[in-house]
């Protein structure tokens, strides 16, 4: 069965490439292997979860690729015994709910194929993980919305033992995998897919960071001696790339937010409006995940919402002396956290605060802050280059000890969660648990650098300077500037429109 889904996957995304005889024989062979699954009476016996869906897949596969009605009838009868098998000679096996959807895609539900174990047949996390990786693969073979109902279903089932930080799955106390604190790494190309087609917004976030993560990992596949790692690496990251292939291209762009609520976009970035902040300076522009819309805030704590970005409430009254410096949003636009220069966080919305510095006694003010990608978390940097982390947010070092020759003045993070980078008003870049991909440090600049943004490749970086010059590095595409025509009030930062 593994073998026919893979070799019919191959034949459907390698046909332009392939001679006559060669299609014709792998067409043969995925026949050939469906076949041998009817004859033997697999599509209504219960192995696992992940084989019976996996039946199911080859009947697809052999149907596509043959046009054989025979193998459409056998699509149909194996999908629905992996569901529903019948339950006197198979007790307890199928598809079993912890929360009913009330959508028909099952975006509001979970559930899980029973996988057998030494105590009977029940819930394994690891093997969940494999059959979400299955109905992906049949969601892109054949667009079936029952495939996409599964997706949702079996990703919801296994979120909550995902650690989007590290990315591995907790697979404790499995039918097949019972062992205490036992964890996976979580590849699986169910997140990405249910967020580029899937409708789900809420898991968009997080897709760069988990490929961040995936490219680390399988980078070192070619030195690997384990046959296993091969073919995770062939079906895993296959079925993230088929996806990406049939999804339109998204150039990306960034946005450049002036001290007068003046919003420049570049590239693909929409202007959806400028901030009417009066006397007080804008300071950040936080854009929603689906980059629809952004929130820009002022330094009074001010938030103005534009296109689908939801106002949830702003700072009110701040103390002398005391003001808002940047925002982060949650991973699901239904919240966003203000912070101040003295370390104070304001959650709004969904937002939960996870601590900050407000009664601590800072060498330098809060210049800068961002979120984990699932928000359960996030980063403070102070101007003499001092990071602080709340919640799930890991420290990878700091400058707050060694003498700059010009303050921080931002900070951005590697998507996977590996690490950040700082930059100071020079433009020198200083990297921790990341790679340096250049900096203007040692560049005269005509104005000096306000903010920094990362790409959610995690790849690069942009810097933009007061007078609006943009310098990218990595690969961070230049979208465009305003260093020819400078803004009439100096840029307080950037964002960028994610890929």
């Amino acid at each position: 069965m593994m073998f026919a889904t893979e070799l019919g996957t191959a034949l459907i995304a390698l046909t332009p490439q392939l001679d006559p005889g060669r299609i014709q024989a792998w067409t043969a062979e995925v026949a050939g292997g469906a076949d041998f699954l009817i004859r033997n009476k697999n599509l209504s016996f219960y192995t696992n979860g992940n084989i019976v869906l996996g039946n199911a897949l080859t009947m697809a596969l052999a149907y596509r690729l043959t046009g054989n009605p025979t193998y459409q009838a056998a699509y149909e009868q194996a999908l629905a015994f992996a569901i529903t098998p019948e339950q006197v000679r198979w007790p307890g096996r199928g598809l079993v709910y912890t929360a009913i959807p009330a959508r028909s895609d099952g975006s509001d539900g979970a559930a899980y194929l029973t996988e057998s174990g030494a105590s009977g047949p029940g819930y394994d996390p690891e093997y969940t993980m494999l059959q979400a990786d299955v109905a992906t693969r049949l969601f892109w073979a054949t667009g079936d919305p029952r495939a996409l109902r599964l997706m949702n279903l079996f990703m919801n089932q296994i979120r909550p033992r995902i650690d989007t930080t590290a990315w591995t799955l907790d697979t404790s106390g499995g039918t097949r995998h019972p062992q205490a604190n036992r964890t996976v790494g979580f590849y699986s190309p169910v997140l990405a897919v249910l967020a580029w087609q899937g409708g789900r917004d809420d898991l968009t976030p997080l897709v760069s960071s988990q490929i961040a993560m995936i490219d680390q990992g399988f980078r070192g596949s070619l030195t690997y001696t384990s046959d296993g790692m091969y073919f995770d690496f062939g079906s895993e990251p296959a079925s993230i790339l088929l996806a990406a292939g049939s999804r339109p291209a998204r150039p990306g762009g960034y946005w450049m937010l002036s001290e007068d609520g003046t919003v420049y976009a570049f590239g693909a970035a929409p202007v959806l409006g400028n901030a009417p902040v009066g006397a007080r300076p804008a300071v950040h522009l936080e854009p929603t995940p689906s980059d629809g819309g952004y929130w820009v805030v002022d330094a009074a704590g001010h938030v103005f919402a534009f296109g689908d970005a939801a106002y949830l409430g702003g700072a009110g009254s701040m103390p002398a002396g005391e003001k808002v410096v940047s925002m982060s949003g949650t991973a699901t636009a239904k919240g966003y956290w203000l912070f101040t220069n003295r370390g104070r966080v304001l959650a709004f919305g969904d937002a939960v605060t996870y601590g900050d510095m407000s009664s601590k006694s800072l060498n330098g003010p809060i210049l800068a802050s961002v979120a984990t990608p699932d928000g359960r978390g996030y980063y403070m940097v102070a101007s003499d280059g001092g990071v602080f982390t709340f919640g799930d947010a890991r420290f990878a070092g700091s400058m707050g000890a060694i003498r700059l020759s010009a303050p921080v003045e931002s900070l951005t993070t590697n998507p996977n969660g590996s690490g950040y980078w700082l930059v100071a008003s020079d433009g020198g870049i200083f990297s921790f648990g990341v790679s340096f991909y250049g900096s203007t440090g040692g560049t005269r600049l005509n104005k000096p650098i306000t903010g920094m943004v990362g790409n959610p490749t995690g790849n690069g970086y942009l810097l933009v300077g007061a007078d609006g010059g943009i310098f990218a590095f990595g690969d961070m595409a230049f979208k465009g500037s305003l260093g020819s025509s400078p803004p009439r009030a100096p840029i307080t930062g950037a964002a960028t429109a994610r890929y």
